[in-house]
């Protein structure tokens, strides 16, 4: 019984498959999958194919993640996995594991997070950055030094790790950690024949720039990826840099379901019961009007919208969200006495005041202003009914 089958389903097994399956579905997923040997390759499913067989064709990672599930394998394994697996796979040469990953190793993502307004969004713009990335050495062409004078570690075999063993609970736990004696550059070069450029290092820094299209309708979150543009690693694949969309607050309008904008506008009561226009400024710059004629009230709160006046749905400049409308009627904070009686007369003829039956017993008290506002901490999916109080 395994506790969780992903990664066998990945592949296309059966958790009962042998080592032997797991070799050959993982050529026949690779071969169909890998980013340079097909066309309608796909990086994220090469990735996820290429963990589940790590883990799956050796006995003891197997072991461990038929008993403990992913979580357990993601906690114990460092990201660079490759380098314990190809100590692990390092007498299975016929199988051609060794050098097909030695060649396949990934480089590491650039995460960058970009700052957009609501108009960027809503209009579709481009923006230019620069992103600090490690590329090959081109003195040494990832040599880290004269040739001759490099040699592989003997302390970790020429993997870069060195990998130990503890008991806890009776499983075996492997302590993997940066070799000591290479610091995990897997080979040992001569301090005076080291490149100059990149001090052994066999990469170095650069600050790239990136032009990002921001296309009409992209959302909160949203992934931009720029496939192979992140770190370069020696004799591997460089990782990709993603780009997350950050929609910063807007003073007037907020998002709704993702394409819709809503607006909060205050009448004055005579507008909310006797009908009124308004201009509304697009994020464009186009202005919009529309009207309550007469005799419609509007109360507190009450919502309406506008047809396509929303964002653009994203991919689809021809449609776009609705702009809904929230009324906040703003009632006069005193009124003279002299003209209470007429007030009276025309509301009661629109409609009568209610009356009270007060009890003998009841007991009169003092009211006091109690403060609240709209909350608009989420401007991502702001309720526009949600209240909080002061």
């Amino acid at each position: 019984m395994v506790k969780e089958t992903k990664y066998y389903d990945i592949l296309n097994l059966d958790p009962n498959c042998s080592i032997e399956d797991v070799k050959k579905a993982y050529k026949k997923q690779a071969l169909i999958h890998h980013p340079d040997k097909n066309e309608s390759g796909d990086d994220t499913k090469f990735k996820e194919i290429s963990k589940a067989y790590e883990i799956l064709s050796n006995e003891e990672t197997r072991s461990m993640y038929d008993m403990n599930g992913e979580d357990f394998i993601n906690n114990n394994y460092s990201e660079d996995s490759n380098n314990i697996f190809n100590m692990f796979f390092r007498h299975h040469n016929s199988f051609g594991y060794n050098n097909f990953h030695q060649t396949n190793k990934i480089g590491q993502d650039i995460i960058q997070t970009i700052k957009l307004t609501l108009e960027e969004i809503y209009n579709g713009t481009t923006k230019s950055i620069l992103i600090k990335k490690n590329i090959i050495c081109d003195l040494c062409n990832g040599l880290g030094g004269k040739k001759n004078f490099i040699k592989k570690c003997n302390t970790c075999n020429g993997n870069g790790i060195t990998i130990s063993k503890k008991q806890f609970s009776g499983l075996t736990q492997y302590i993997h950690q940066t070799c000591p004696a290479c610091l995990g550059m897997k080979e040992i070069i001569n301090p005076t024949h080291k490149c100059k450029k990149c001090n052994g290092i066999k990469t170095i820094q650069i600050q790239h720039k990136l032009e990002i299209n921001i296309q009409k309708g992209m959302f909160h979150n949203q992934k931009i990826i720029f496939s192979k543009e992140g770190n370069q690693i020696v004799n591997g694949i460089p990782g990709d840099v993603i780009i997350i969309i950050d929609i910063q607050k807007h003073p007037i309008f907020h998002i709704i379901n993702k394409n819709d904008l809503a607006i909060e506008i205050e009448l004055y009561l005579v507008e909310a019961l006797c009908g009124f226009t308004k201009v509304i400024k697009t994020l464009d710059n186009r202005n919009i009007s529309f009207t309550i004629a007469p005799g419609e009230v509007i109360t507190g709160n009450l919502l309406k919208y506008i047809k396509k006046e929303g964002l653009y749905k994203f991919k689809n400049n021809t449609d776009k969200g609705n702009l809904i409308i929230k009324f906040n009627i703003m009632f006069p904070n005193k009124i003279d006495i002299d003209k209470i009686d007429n007030l009276e007369k025309c509301l009661s003829a629109i409609c009568p005041r209610p009356i009270e039956k007060i009890p003998k017993t009841a007991i009169s008290c003092d009211l006091y202003n109690y403060k609240y506002s709209i909350n608009k901490d989420n401007d991502s999916k702001p309720d526009v009914n949600q209240c909080k109080m002061n």
